[in-house]
């Protein structure tokens, strides 16, 4: 047997062997928090209220928008602590309603945590509470 006969007698079956074996392009599979979220907050002596958001972006960052697609904040999420601001737009005397969330993600479809909320024109006046999130 000539020698490159041989060398091709095992390179091609190595060859064959690694393309079996290693992973080809995959498509990007989504955020763990990328998508819709019912978000229902609760504060102390209040009943509780739901907000729907839709989260966009990455593992690590991105933007917070409502039901009809008006940027209401951003969020950043750094395992397991999630942390998202919202602001829900309203035109009087206290501004808008600014949310603070921080909190974690349990698994693919829950997560939960503590929030502030105050009035952009009046920020030293906060209130706080829970806040529990579902897909």
């Amino acid at each position: 047997m000539r020698p490159s006969r041989h060398v091709t007698r095992i390179a091609l079956p190595l060859l064959l062997l690694l393309l079996a074996v290693l992973p080809g392009c995959s498509k990007k599979t989504a955020s763990i928090i990328e998508g819709e979220w019912t978000v229902r907050i609760n504060f102390p002596g209040n009943d509780p209220s739901d907000l729907f958001l839709k989260f966009e972006g990455d593992d690590e960052s991105g933007s917070v928008y409502n039901q009809k697609g008006t940027l209401l904040g951003s969020y950043t999420l750094t395992r397991p602590t999630l942390k998202f601001t919202v602001q829900v737009f309203y035109n009087d005397f206290s501004g808008n309603l600014v949310y603070l969330f921080s909190g974690a993600l349990s698994d693919d479809t829950h997560m939960a945590g503590t929030l502030i909320g105050y009035f952009s024109n009046f920020p030293l006046a906060t209130l706080n509470g829970t806040w529990s999130g579902t897909r």
